[in-house]
């Protein structure tokens, strides 16, 4: 066989699997950053202040942080939601290093927590995670908790 012809073939096949590939990507979508949205606690006071950004196709990206009620203290949140028929789903996620002197690290803590956020109301109820490493040891346990849509502070 002429090594033109395959050369020629081996470039239609290249080309041709290449528009098979690039025709099944979907069309690029630039984030919109829609503004913050805080939600509280019913449990502890704490509020999330979260910052929201459409990532296009009903999907949303969360970066923010909790507030503790009382003494202000924060710790970094981030996560995403999902905008079904009736409410939305909600992930969170945080962490946060603990110590009991204030100075030396000595532990961790990590934080996952699931939201159903009624799309009429924007309050919603939610269960999750909190795992805890301290001095070698690992903890833990669930927490359920329910929030409610508030203005931002």
């Amino acid at each position: 066989m002429n090594a033109g012809r395959i050369i020629g073939r081996i470039l239609f096949l290249v080309l041709g699997v290449a528009c098979l590939l690039l025709g099944s990507i979907s069309s690029s979508h630039a984030s919109t950053y829609l503004g913050e949205a805080c939600f509280q606690s019913q449990i502890n006071g704490m509020i999330y202040r979260l910052a929201v950004t459409d990532m296009g196709n009903q999907h949303f990206l969360f970066n923010g942080k909790t507030i503790s009620a009382g003494n202000g203290n924060f710790l970094p949140i981030y996560g995403s939601a999902e905008i079904g028929q009736t409410a939305i789903f909600v992930t969170l996620n945080s962490g946060s290093l603990l110590s009991s002197n204030g100075t030396t690290i000595d532990g961790t803590q990590a934080l996952t927590i699931n939201f159903i956020i009624d799309l009429s109301s924007f309050n919603g109820t939610g269960v999750g995670i909190v795992t805890q490493s301290r001095e070698g040891s690992i903890s833990t346990s669930t927490i359920s908790d329910a929030i409610n849509f508030i203005a931002c502070p």
